[in-house]
């Protein structure tokens, strides 16, 4: 609450300071979640891990598909966020019982592990910061790209919020689909298909804007969802799930962060949005080379075995 508070500040050091800190909330998060179910959920991690991911698009979806009508309702963006203050107070309600769980391996006092030097993880990593950068760089210029092509601020929103809804699906079904397949090339490719036909289709034809961005939430969702499965089903055990959670998350989200402003960057340079998205197909096809070689029935090793 009080970090959604610095948020709201009037200050642009307490709006930056809040992000920051919020931002560092959001990846902790993020890392320890799929060490938390291999732990409590092994015999089912595909549906524990699709749950976590519709939980992430849904709110991630709602929050790009009400700002604006919530801005225009209260006159600023302040009272929104103090809104948004209120989530982290209902969670608490599912997090504070689990301090009395026992009998479940605590990471924390387990021997630290490197896998650095392991080639599956390196692919997990790289697809986690291709599909985070594709997924960030479609949230962010997505509704400048359709309103320079004609639509409305409240079609464009309407278009980048269903990037996130119609993932759901994807969300839900593509972790148990993936626990349940000796590998997962078939979701990779079908992942892949997706997210290039939605680039493409934005690119040569942006005024079926719902259409394409139907299809790039599909995309986004599958990837999403394959990238935080293979957290799961490449490691042994819950200490490797956490260490391989951390190291993708870490270097993809850093990856993630370069997408917007480079994109942006080749936007400003070509004065038109061709070569930005002629980028993201190029990029799908590396996704695609990656995920392929995630997909393999194998586990990583860490650098302490070798």
């Amino acid at each position: 609450v009080g970090l959604c508070g610095l948020r709201g500040s009037r200050s642009a050091r307490g709006l930056r300071l809040g992000t920051l800190l919020l931002g560092s909330a959001i990846a902790m998060l993020n890392v320890l979640i799929p060490g938390l179910v291999k732990s409590f959920f092994p015999r089912q991690v595909g549906l524990m891990t699709g749950l976590y991911s519709v939980t992430l698009s849904l709110g991630a979806g709602l929050g790009v598909y009400l700002a604006v009508p919530l801005m225009e309702q209260f006159g600023s963006w302040r009272h929104p966020v103090a809104l948004w203050a209120l989530l982290p107070l209902f969670c608490l309600l599912f997090w504070l019982p689990m301090l009395r769980v026992s009998g479940v391996e605590r990471l924390g006092n387990l021997a630290r592990i490197s896998l650095w030097r392991d080639k599956v993880a390196w692919a997990i990593t790289l697809f986690m910061g291709l599909q985070s950068l594709y997924f960030y760089s479609m949230a962010t210029w997505l509704p400048k790209i359709l309103l320079e092509s004609g639509l409305d601020a409240h079609q464009a929103g309407a278009a980048t919020a269903l990037i996130n809804l119609v993932s759901i699906p994807s969300n839900l079904f593509v972790p148990m689909l993936a626990a349940r397949m000796r590998n997962q090339r078939l979701l990779v490719l079908g992942t892949f298909t997706s997210s290039f036909v939605g680039i493409a289709g934005l690119w040569l034809q942006p005024s079926a804007a719902l259409l394409w961005a139907s299809l790039i939430g599909v995309g986004c969702g599958c990837a999403l969802s394959l990238a935080l499965s293979f957290f799961v089903l490449r490691a042994a055990n819950p200490v490797q799930a956490t260490a391989l959670s951390a190291m993708a998350q870490s270097i993809g989200y850093l990856l993630a962060a370069l997408g917007p402003f480079f994109l942006g960057l080749l936007r400003d340079i070509s004065g038109a949005w061709h070569w930005a998205l002629g980028t993201l197909l190029v990029l799908q096809l590396l996704q695609l080379g990656f995920g392929w070689y995630a997909a393999r029935p194998v586990s990583v090793v860490p650098d302490q075995e070798r």
